[in-house]
């Protein structure tokens, strides 16, 4: 099982763009010499919508993604996947506690809408 996270709007964007026929694909990392079409196929799973339908009102704002066998292979060519050992998965909760999940900003991103062209720097 190979999962991925990110935040739940970036799942609300693809889930938009499955509903319209929209492709959606991503770039696995450096030397790839191709984008992986994101499939219906894989689950995404997400935070609830704030009930004010907004979410910049979800003070969690995080999703994951289940891949399919095939694009988690795919991605693993040119990225690593943390195995289940590497994560501390059963820390409880306390007040204080710092957690974080980093996503790619998308102000470190160039769009020239126009041409539907998006360009980025790792």
């Amino acid at each position: 099982m190979r999962l991925a996270f990110s935040a739940a709007h970036v799942f609300d964007d693809i889930s938009a763009c499955f509903r319209n026929n929209v492709p959606v694909c991503i770039n696995p990392g450096l030397g790839s010499t191709k984008f992986i079409p994101v499939r219906q196929g894989n689950t995404f799973i997400s935070t609830k919508m704030p009930p004010s339908g907004d979410r910049r009102d979800d003070p969690l704002d995080i999703g994951m993604v289940e891949w399919t066998k095939d694009d988690g292979a795919e991605i693993a060519k040119t990225r690593r996947f943390l195995h289940l050992f590497q994560l501390d998965p059963n820390e409880p909760e306390r007040a204080g506690n710092a957690y974080l999940v980093y996503g790619y900003p998308a102000a470190a991103a160039e769009s020239l809408s126009e041409q539907q062209i998006v360009t980025y720097e790792p």
